[in-house]
């Protein structure tokens, strides 16, 4: 059989009469023959500075996931497809796949408009296919297997199995790329990798600032005197380290400054097709030409110029850089800048900003102020605290804090300067920095499975100025980026807290599908020696195959879009916005996310587009299938790292009193999820029930009650740590002290007496929260010798009688 390539004309016609005609053919890659007899490859990165050399990698990296990610789909056999598209589809009708008949038409399994709105959403998360509405899907695919084969055939699923042979391949023409195909820099990272995952994992660690890593070499070449002399002298050496396989070598060569002749030494006689790669990661900065000068005041400057000597002439040009460098904005630029930045953001022009008008009134909720932060920090070069605008709340509230607080300079006016006003590091933008004031304990919080850390604010505020909070907002959440797989959150938030914190101890809580994450984190950093004062959970479901059932049992799969648009609505403030699903009962499932943003729009008047709040509901949906994954695959060992407070709610997922007036649901009806937590955890568990429902255990009025034992535990670990770090250097008089203080409380008065840990917690009435300072508070009276610790037993010593 003849196959055609699509083909097309272009023609050109001048003015003048000339023709101009070309004839372009589709590209067919032809399959190449590569012949080794090793598998190692080369990887050579290079940049200006270290600084883009770790984006670079990153930015290898992140490709690296896309192609093997792309590699592992189109690996996949036909039956393979057909068999994971029957699974998808057993677990939408909660049935078992041998139930289900790829042959079978899906009318007769019922298999409706929801279903297939469901299948469109699993396809999506796992394969980024995009599909058609389900009506049309329902008319030209009746079987399983006609569906496997239709997108099989248009999304390139299925294909070459050789495994090795295809990393291989791509790895030899990543390799050759960049050691034929960029330039060579002067700081430079070489690795010696089999497979893209040993090539990744390597990366990984160089760019979290690993010294030592295995197959990866780095360096930086200081000067080019005497670099060709040399390349030549070793030209042969060269030569007989590729003979003998020595890329280990070659690469120590190289990241020194040897010049290689890649194309004669390592492709002689072969044809390499080069690849499209991640291209150089230029460093983002602005340079602004001054304002010009008045044409009077030039030929002043001028005339005075010419009655100077050299010397005063250096010395005023320096004189005048400084002070050109460090001219500050004043209140009235700050101001028409914000103005602008919001006009922008709500699509108005900026004289129809009012300066003492509350943000809030134009429509500005904790989605588009987190939006505005982000463009302020950019603007100003200059990181805000995420409550600002809350306690900021008009334009000339928030010019007057960013002209005390940050001090913004002029950019127009701003030069290179030998002395550079210091700027605070950027932060990630999954990294929201609640508070940074404050010299108590640190704590870090992770979100739910939506992804948004708004919840946190209000806690924050309660907890008071002194503690500073930072919490993380999931990747994807803004419905323009793709969400990050657990394993690559837990990477990254975990940078993250190493950037805020480079050194234990750690307080963590997490949220929801947050407490597993949170867990992670602390695992990770106590298995590199760190110290982790506490873990807080706040109704963390446990990832089971019985909670997954009971879920999928009884979730209503309408209550995620229904439950985000009336949260951008607030319509627990504002019951005259609900929106329910009498209102979206007869809208194709296909079209619901759009009509309710529509109708957000309408029903608020808020002046945000519509595309920004489709954007809102997209986003957490999304954000909450990539959690909803990781509850199916995701199963920790049990966790020893620290103690944990959790917070248990007693009125299901969605309680029938909830404030947004939706339909309430109770997914885990009978079904008692701290029983798990109490087996993983080995440390100490305390159990708080809260009655409220699973989306309102940090909305008041249940915050009030859960914030100050939230309060509680970070004073006691503050001073726990405090005592630690005291310890071995406080006086015997201060364990005097706390001994007298527990005598006069009735307890340790005699010697021989024997107390356990909870007899003396009901004796001195304390509550569990305190159990850590507790424990800190035996370890400093055991150091002196008054009681010891024998097999849980708190025995007195004779020491005491001597006193």
């Amino acid at each position: 059989m003849i196959k055609f390539h699509d083909g097309a004309g272009v023609s050109s016609f001048g003015f003048g009469g000339v023709n101009a005609h070309i004839i372009l053919e589709e590209y067919e890659e032809t399959p190449e023959t590569i012949e080794t007899e090793t598998s190692n490859q080369l990887i050579v990165l290079s940049a200006r500075n270290e600084e883009r050399l770790v984006e670079y990698a990153q930015q290898f990296i992140d490709f690296i996931e896309k192609e093997t990610m792309n590699q592992k789909q189109s690996s996949l056999s036909k039956d393979s497809f057909q068999s994971e598209l029957t699974d998808i589809i057993a677990k939408i009708m909660n049935v078992s796949p041998q139930d289900i008949d790829p042959f079978e038409e899906f009318e007769d399994y019922g298999f409706g408009n929801v279903q297939w709105n469901r299948l469109f959403t699993e396809l999506y998360a796992k394969y980024e296919m995009d599909l058609q509405p389900a009506m049309t899907m329902q008319n030209y695919y009746k079987t399983i297997s006609e569906l496997a084969d239709y997108l099989q055939s248009t999304f390139g699923i299925g294909g070459q199995s050789d495994t090795n042979k295809n990393h291989y391949d791509m790895g030899k023409r990543w390799a050759c790329t960049l050691q034929m195909g960029r330039e060579e820099m002067d700081t430079r990272i070489a690795c010696v990798a089999a497979t893209p995952q040993e090539l990744t994992a390597m990366l990984k660690d160089f760019v979290r600032g690993g010294d030592s890593i295995n197959g990866l070499y780095q360096g930086r070449v200081v000067s080019a005197s005497g670099l060709d002399e040399q390349t030549v002298n070793q030209e042969e050496e060269i030569e007989q380290l590729l003979q003998t396989e020595d890329l280990h070598q070659l690469a120590r060569k190289w990241i020194n400054g040897v010049q290689i002749n890649w194309e004669r030494l390592l492709y002689a006689n072969q044809v390499i097709q080069r690849v499209s790669l991640p291209t150089y990661p230029f460093a983002k900065e602005r340079y602004w030409a001054p304002k010009s000068q008045p044409k009077k005041d030039r030929i002043q400057t001028e005339q005075s110029l010419m009655n100077r000597t050299n010397l005063e002439l250096a010395v005023t040009s320096i004189e005048g850089e400084e002070t050109e460098t460090n001219k500050d904005l004043n209140r009235e630029q700050i101001i028409q800048m914000l103005k602008e930045i919001l006009a922008e953001k709500l699509k108005l022009d900026p004289t129809e900003i009012e300066e003492d008008v509350e943000l809030s009134e134009y429509g500005v909720d904790s989605m588009l102020s987190s939006v505005i932060i982000q463009v302020v920090e950019e603007r100003f070069g200059e990181q805000m605290d995420a409550n600002v605008i809350v306690e900021y709340p008009t334009i000339s509230a928030l010019g007057d804090y960013i002209l005390e607080e940050m001090k913004p300079l002029d950019i127009e006016s701003t030069r290179v300067s030998s002395k550079p006003k210091v700027r605070k590091p950027k932060y990630p933008p999954e990294l929201i920095p609640i508070n940074t004031k404050g010299n108590k304990q640190i704590s870090f919080w992770f979100h739910g499975a939506t992804g948004y850390s708004t919840v946190f604010r209000n806690l924050s505020r309660i907890l008071g100025p002194d503690y500073p909070m930072y919490a993380f907002q999931a990747r994807g959440m803004g419905g323009k980026t793709m969400p990050h797989l657990f394993d690559e959150m837990v990477d990254h938030y975990y940078n993250c807290v190493r950037m805020i914190q480079p050194n234990g101890p750690y307080f963590f809580g997490g949220y929801s599908f947050g407490g597993l994450v949170a867990m992670e984190i602390a695992r990770r950093l106590k298995a590199e020696g760190e110290e982790i004062l506490h873990l807080i959970m706040f109704a963390t479901y446990p990832p089971t195959e019985e909670v997954n059932e009971l879920f999928y049992g009884t979730y209503d799969f309408d209550f995620l879009k229904l439950f985000l648009v009336n949260a951008f609505l607030k319509s627990d403030e504002n019951p005259e916005l609900l929106i329910t699903n009498e209102d979206i009962k007869d809208v194709p499932r296909r079209l619901q996310t759009s009509y309710l943003a529509k109708l957000a729009k309408e029903k608020s008047g808020t002046l945000i587009e519509t595309d920004e709040i489709c954007n809102f509901i997209r986003g957490g949906m999304l954000v909450s299938d990539y959690a909803e994954e990781a509850y199916a695959t995701h199963k920790p060992d049990s966790y020893d790292v620290s103690n944990v407070t959790f917070f248990k709610t007693t009125k299901g997922f969605v309680s029938d009193d909830n404030p947004l007036g939706l339909l309430g649901v109770n997914i885990l009806d009978g079904y008692d999820y701290s029983t798990y937590w109490n087996n993983m955890v080995k440390k100490d568990l305390d159990v708080f029930t809260v009655e409220c429902d699973h989306n309102g255990i940090l909305e008041e009025p249940i915050l009030s009650e859960v914030a100050p034992k939230v309060l509680r535990l970070l004073e006691s670990c503050s001073s726990m740590s405090e005592t630690k770090k005291s310890k071995e250097t406080a006086p015997v008089q201060d364990a005097t002290l706390l001994l007298q203080t527990f005598q006069d409380m009735d307890v340790f008065q005699e010697a021989g007496k024997i107390y356990n840990k909870q007899e003396l917690l009901e004796k001195l009435e304390l509550s569990p929260v305190y159990s850590s300072l507790f424990n800190s508070w035996i370890e400093i009276l055991e150091l002196e010798g008054y009681i010891r610790m024998e097999n849980g037993k708190i025995p007195t010593t004779e020491v005491i009688e001597s006193l």
